[in-house]
């Protein structure tokens, strides 16, 4: 290798370990020794679990969740998040996504979205992840005002077309083999508690009990957001094995317990995370959307730029 041929290698060598050591510190990872981006591999594997790094606890070490399921050595393979107003409930389901999605391959995860807002920007929240490879999101093509039927028959049409590819592509691996083969799926709900209307409470509850009950063996997950810890909620915890629960930890955050103060000095972000396995740890979710969304655009742009083919 001649000098000229040498200085370019080093010089990219130095650009790559500067992406990695910055792609590690937005997920709090203390080195990339302990997590790299799936394109930084040099001899990738089908992974066997999904971490996804997504906070801080309050000494400064990193938390993820494993989206596999509890048996395989994951959390899950299902969750539920709640958390009232501005408590960080989307900013914390667009971590979750961005960490998987810089972490497993488009081959690996795919993420179905379903917003129940339907007045979500489109180019803010769980609307602007559109654009990574890993990411559909549900109803982004209905007209507006979208129609609640049109909505539920599109879920309910996604999900089953999932289910009919899924048998044909597992029928015939031996079920041990079945975690490792083919893309896991994720399907996220935020905002939940809009879709339980007087109209489609009982379809949307059906839909989600169809999923958590029969989706598993499929490489499929549940993810449901929602501000109330309503019936259909109730019926899913005891198949969700990590819970998020958005809210102060923070018992300074009771100084203005009369309301005198209009201002909240509650960060939003902060949660309390649980899983099976472990007690209910205090937990600061990452913020990738702050500073006009900066962060968030950039990791969007690498992901993009990296699964290109």
């Amino acid at each position: 290798m001649d000098d000229t041929t040498k200085g370019t290698a080093d010089t990219e060598s130095a650009a790559v370990s500067a992406e990695l050591d910055e792609l590690a510190a937005v997920f709090g990872v203390p080195s990339v020794h302990s997590w790299r981006p799936w394109w930084a591999h040099e001899a990738p594997a089908r992974p066997a679990h999904f971490p996804a790094y997504v906070g801080l606890t309050p000494k400064g070490a990193p938390v993820d969740l494993d989206i596999m399921a509890a048996p395989l050595g994951g959390d899950g393979p299902h969750g539920v998040l709640l958390g009232g107003p501005s408590s960080g409930k989307t900013e914390a389901l667009t971590t979750l996504v961005l960490s998987l999605c810089a972490t497993y391959q488009p081959d690996e995860i795919r993420i179905l979205l379903i917003c129940g807002d339907p007045h979500a920007p489109r180019d803010n929240g769980l609307q602007a992840l559109a654009a990574l490879p890993q990411v559909d999101i549900l109803g982004a093509d209905l007209p507006a005002p979208r129609r609640e039927a049109d909505f539920l028959a599109a879920a309910q049409e996604r999900i089953q077309d999932e289910v009919r590819s899924r048998r044909r592509s597992l029928r015939e691996v031996h079920p041990a083999r079945r975690p490792t083969h083919g893309s896991h799926l994720l399907v996220i709900v935020d905002d939940y508690h809009l879709l339980e209307t007087d109209w489609g409470t009982d379809q949307w509850r059906g839909l989600l009990w169809r999923i958590v009950t029969r989706g598993a063996p499929l490489n499929m997950h549940l993810m449901v957001s929602s501000r109330v810890l309503s019936p259909a909620i109730r019926m899913l915890l005891p198949h969700c094995g990590y819970r998020i629960v958005m809210g102060s930890h923070d018992i300074d955050a009771a100084d203005d317990f009369d309301g005198t103060d209009s201002s909240s000095g509650v960060e939003p972000g902060l949660a309390l995370v649980a899983t099976d396995d472990a007690d209910p740890a205090a937990c600061t979710f990452f913020h990738p959307s702050g500073d006009g969304g900066r962060i968030r655009n950039a990791l969007i742009a690498r992901i993009r730029a990296h699964a290109q083919p």
